[in-house]
């Protein structure tokens, strides 16, 4: 029994979901799974059945079941039942995976006027190596098509993928460059603040304090000022992620382990920046320095 009659044209404020008019092994060719439900019937029965994508399913029916439920395609007075729900997937853009969409069988009166746009193949080994078998048997399906162009899902989205790779490559070009100005900038300041207590230290190691306790003291000032750093930048970087939403792909701008990730990277940078001027101090002549001084 049909729960409700809806009409794609009378959409009561609801989003405009897109049609796809797709046979019943689609979804494991992409490696969408289906959610509740099932596919298209093999007896006939596909005519009158649809299936929709979890977008639609939470924007249209929110508290209810969405199986069983009747959609009527355009002008047709046929009623369409609901009989799977699948996974959102991406269409057109690597960013439109929330846009509703419905799936109509090529059975369906709206799916016979509708034009083949392509045909999927899932290769088992490398797609790239199938092109050459696949393109001579769709030329004998179409013999009167000139050429029938075959190329791989990844030659397809690349144009797609090639602006947030760039982006991306550049992101860690400036990242890198920064990192190496931090880490000079930091061994600099050691270096100097060693030179600054040259005597100090000479006169500590004449009076018999053991080097282990001056570089003790040396390393605590750089921790410090790493320690001070890193929870500086750590507060300015969450309070910038703001502005970096629309920059990320399927990724939390405050994600925990990026941001652990970073203060590992950056500590043992700093670290490794300080252990030069750290063991030039505990190599001084007490003798040399006193003389010149």
């Amino acid at each position: 029994m049909l729960k409700q009659n809806w009409t794609l044209s009378d959409l009561k404020g609801r989003p405009m979901p897109g049609l796809n008019v797709v046979t019943a092994g689609y979804f494991p060719t992409i490696g969408a799974s289906l959610e509740r439900g099932r596919s298209f019937s093999d007896d006939g029965g596909a005519a009158s059945e649809l299936i929709i994508n979890r977008a639609l399913a939470e924007s249209w029916w929110p508290d209810e079941d969405p199986i069983g439920q009747c959609i009527r395609v355009g002008n047709d007075r046929a009623c369409t039942t609901i009989v799977g729900i699948v996974e959102n997937v991406l269409m057109y853009d690597r960013l439109d995976t929330n846009k509703a969409q419905v799936y109509l069988s090529p059975a369906h009166e709206y799916g016979k006027k509708a034009r083949p746009r392509g045909l999927m193949i899932r290769a088992t080994g490398s797609a790239e190596a199938l092109l050459p078998a696949v393109r001579p048997i769709l030329q004998s399906l179409s013999p009167d098509m000139p050429f029938v162009p075959a190329d791989t899902l990844e030659t397809l989205v690349a144009p797609q993928l090639k602006p947030w790779r760039l982006g991306t490559t550049m992101f860690l070009i400036f990242g890198g460059i920064a990192l190496v100005i931090a880490v000079v900038g930091l061994y600099s300041a050691m270096a100097f603040a060693v030179s600054q207590r040259t005597l100090e230290i000479a006169i500590r190691l004449a009076l018999g304090a053991p080097r282990r306790h001056v570089a003790r003291q040396v390393s605590a000032r750089g921790l410090a000022a790493i320690g001070a750093g890193l929870v500086l930048g750590f507060g300015l970087a969450l309070f910038a992620t703001r502005w970096l939403v629309d920059l990320l792909y399927e990724t939390s701008p405050r994600d925990p382990a990026v941001f652990a990730a970073v203060v590992a990277v950056l500590a043992v940078a700093a670290i490794a920046a300080a252990i030069v001027p750290i063991r030039r101090s505990t190599a001084l002549d007490p003798i040399v320095i006193l003389k010149t001084e």
